[in-house]
């Protein structure tokens, strides 16, 4: 990969000129990706133009200070709305958007759009098909709509069938995902293309730094760990239950939830009335969660639906040894590459890279509830790789060699062949 310093010296103008379109730098796996590609495109002597729907920025942008500038002097914010703006509202902008997104196509001379999410997606389908439209879907369908009001879930449910056939390319970043889009959208299984999502390359250097924050005195090989919004969907409250369990068969084990979101108070609560609390903590959101993964001795991803679960891969990256839920979708991928996407684990499943429990439970029971299945599973696991250093140790060993398939220049690579695949197929264009 071109060293940054390349910002200053300008693209190469014999390289495809790419525009990265998204609905804006709201903190998200989705956007950390379309940033990395942008960055990681331009600095290969790519020609890149972000492309954003909405203002919001919370995330930075990567790289170096020079990697930074050239970055934003690329970056060309479409809408003046708000991405919190109801369903109806952002529709009725649609034709604007669609006005505004032709002219920069057209101004910057783009050879291929790429775009994130369903709303970006959308938006770049109706555009001119002379520019092949490569569309990416970062979560598996079912659950993203899933998360969605009737209107919207309505609107993507009948607009995706139309206009997918627009697509040049279709990329998911889960093999899961993939197989249950072709299924819900009748595509056959060759117009799909699967990257996942790369371990960004500053995780190690940033796992090294010093925790400051709640829990960050908690830390050690009796500690497990999860990093997560506190949402339903990551299941922090099954994994508190199995947590009470795992209290009892090992004493001095604690818990440590780095994450912030509306669950919070009810996990508080949670926590007290299972008796837990002083081995609990909340430890709130946190700009750089890696060295909370780093000092685990356990690393546990409790989801009930992921679209990558790139907490797991970070964690695996890190050389930690982790118990995933097999919820889809990603768990699997990762920690059991030669199994079917289609396998949901029925109980405690190892592999090399850690191990897989059933997903858990649809809805979150309260204190007094008896733990299901799934939650005993989780807790059998944890306290099983509480107890056993020399499976922890192997664990941990596979898991580390398990993530280094998942760096950004396979993901770079992957994501150029792509896109020249989209451009060789609509012939020369200068």
């Amino acid at each position: 990969m071109t060293h940054p310093a390349a910002a200053t010296q300008g693209t190469d103008p014999a390289m495809p000129r790419v525009g990265i379109l998204i609905g804006s730098l709201e903190a998200g796996g989705a956007q950390r990706v379309a940033l990395a590609l942008a960055h990681d495109l331009l600095f290969d002597g790519w020609e890149v133009r972000l492309l954003l729907l909405n203002p919001e920025r919370e995330m930075a942008l990567p790289g170096s200070s020079e990697a930074q500038q050239a970055l934003e002097a690329r970056l060309t914010v479409l809408g003046g709305s708000s991405v919190r703006a109801g369903t109806l509202s952002k529709s009725l902008r649609f034709p604007r958007l669609h006005r505004r997104l032709a002219a920069a196509v057209a101004a910057h001379r783009l050879d291929v759009v790429v775009s994130f999410m369903e709303r970006a997606n959308l938006l770049n389908l109706l555009g001119n098909r002379a520019v092949p439209r490569i569309v990416s879907v970062r979560k598996q369908i079912s659950v993203a709509l899933a998360d969605k009001s009737a209107f919207k879930r309505t609107l993507v449910v009948r607009a995706y069938p139309l206009l997918l056939r627009r697509a040049a390319a279709i990329v998911l970043n889960a093999h899961g995902s993939a197989t249950e889009f072709a299924r819900r959208f009748g595509l056959p299984a060759d117009r799909l293309s699967v990257i996942p999502n790369p371990v960004a390359p500053d995780v190690a250097t940033r796992a090294r730094e010093t925790p400051d924050g709640p829990g960050d005195d908690m830390l050690g090989p009796e500690t497990i760990v999860a990093v997560g919004r506190l949402v339903a969907a990551k299941g922090q409250v099954p994994l508190l239950r199995a947590f009470a369990a795992v209290r009892a068969a090992c004493p001095d084990a604690r818990l440590v939830i780095v994450g912030d979101g509306p669950l919070r108070d009810r996990l508080s609560n949670l926590a007290d009335e299972l008796g837990v609390a002083p081995a609990v903590r909340l430890a709130g959101f946190q700009a750089n969660p890696y060295p909370w993964i780093a000092g685990a001795g356990v690393v546990a991803l409790p989801s009930r639906a992921e679209g990558f679960p790139n907490a797991l891969l970070e964690a695996m990256y890190l050389g930690r040894a982790c118990v995933a839920a097999d919820c889809p979708s990603g768990p699997r991928e990762l920690l059991a590459p030669d199994t079917s996407v289609d396998r949901v684990a029925a109980g405690l499943e190892m592999t090399d890279a850690g191990i897989l429990v059933p997903p858990m439970p649809p809805a979150d029971l309260d204190a007094a509830a008896p733990l299901t299945s799934a939650e005993q599973a989780l807790s059998e696991a944890l306290t099983r790789l509480l107890r056993d250093t020399a499976l922890r140790q192997r664990l941990e060993r596979g898991a580390s060699a398990r993530a280094t398939a998942f760096t950004p220049e396979r993901a770079t690579a992957a994501w150029q062949a792509v896109i020249a695949e989209s451009l060789s197929a609509r012939g020369p264009t200068r």
